[in-house]
């Protein structure tokens, strides 16, 4: 297996992150940290054991005729008492949001959107039922940047995402200075994507089918992998313009914290589509699987058809 050398120049902020790490140390696993962007308008608690992702360039996102750019893209998840947790954070605007928004409510049929005023507010929400798993997403904007909150589990509304939904403090254009005790974004503990080329295919198919034991997913101590939310990767102009159709295929490692830590390239495209792709696999939300009711890492293979009609 060949490693790519890319693995985002900018994935994390040229910052020191001891203070972060050391704080993580400090702390116990079932405690809770409070993080701050750096512009001091979002603030929300998570549990110290968290996954974080930073790019400065991020991705693009269309709706319709309209195209946006997402960029300054802070992610972190957490998977927490059996509950998903996650923010993410993009400097965007407002259209952006919409354009997410309006995919999120088109699927499944299992969803109850509604909205709500907090703190002068408007938060729009999608609730999802089924019977797999409950989710909880929470679309908001300030000015320059746009914010999804994430929420689910397996067995419907609990403590745990009730705390870190009502633990959201947001000041659009503050000028306030960051929460005492608090920790900025730009001092987090940053998780690295690794990418990876396949050398065959088949040797990826021959991975995943690994994954695929009948024995394991037949105990009563397994709890599978459950993906709750998959984005759909947008087409970029220049790969429009020439044309440019077919499959992107990745094997995506679904780790034990519910992010995406490894993905592997098989089959790739040209101009852009492959960076579209790989951003829309980071973003997947899911329950990982469980063994003997702890989580546990899994790989499989996605795929994203790019067609032009």
């Amino acid at each position: 297996m060949k490693k790519i050398a890319l693995i985002f120049a900018s994935l994390v902020y040229a910052v020191s992150l001891l203070p972060a790490i050391a704080l993580a140390q400090e702390k116990q696993p079932d405690e809770w940290i409070r993080v701050h962007s750096n512009d001091a308008e979002f603030s929300i608690e998570v549990p110290v054991e968290y996954d974080y992702f930073y790019d400065e360039n991020g991705f693009l996102k269309a709706e319709r005729s309209s195209s946006y750019k997402l960029q300054k893209m802070s992610m972190l998840n957490a998977y927490h008492a059996k509950t998903l947790l996650s923010f993410e954070r993009y400097k965007a605007k407002k259209g952006g949001l919409e354009a997410i928004y309006d995919e999120d409510k088109r699927f499944p049929k299992e969803i109850k959107t509604s909205g709500f005023n907090r703190n002068g507010t408007a938060i729009k929400q999608i609730t999802t039922n089924t019977d797999e798993y409950y989710c909880v997403r929470q679309y908001f904007h300030s000015k320059s940047n746009i914010y999804i909150l994430t929420v689910a589990t397996r067995n419907g509304e609990n403590a745990t995402m009730k705390r870190f939904l009502d633990s959201l403090i947001f000041k659009p254009a503050t000028k306030e200075k960051p929460e005492a005790g608090s920790i900025l974004f730009s001092a987090l503990k940053a998780t690295p994507v690794n990418l990876v080329t396949a050398k065959k295919a088949e040797d990826t198919d021959k991975k995943d089918e690994t994954n695929k034991s009948p024995t394991d997913r037949g105990k009563d101590d397994t709890s599978k992998l459950v993906v709750v939310k998959k984005p759909k990767p947008t087409y970029v102009d220049t790969a429009r313009m020439k044309a440019i159709q077919g499959t992107i295929r990745l094997r995506t490692t679904f780790g034990e914290n519910g992010f995406i830590p490894e993905i592997e390239i098989i089959k790739s495209l040209p101009e852009g589509l492959l960076r579209q792709a790989i951003f829309a696999a980071l973003r997947i939300k899911f329950l990982p699987e469980e063994k003997k009711a702890k989580p546990v890492s899994l790989s499989k293979t996605i795929e994203y058809s790019f067609a032009i009609y």
